[in-house]
């Protein structure tokens, strides 16, 4: 079974990285998902260790 997410009806897949990372960084996700649902998602590949934070616009 692939592991990934579902936005609108159009899935994209989330794979485990090879080497810890520090920093993730998500661009273009739509303000009706909420942080919530990414940290759920994205516990499955490993331990979030920092709550998000939003990086305003211009």
């Amino acid at each position: 079974m692939e592991k990934g997410v579902v936005v609108s009806g159009l899935f994209t897949p989330v794979l485990p990285l090879s080497t810890l990372a520090k920093k993730v960084t998500l661009s273009n996700v739509p303000p009706l998902i909420k942080d919530e649902m990414l940290i759920k998602e994205l516990s499955c590949f490993g331990k979030v260790v920092s709550p998000m934070k939003k990086i305003a616009l211009g």
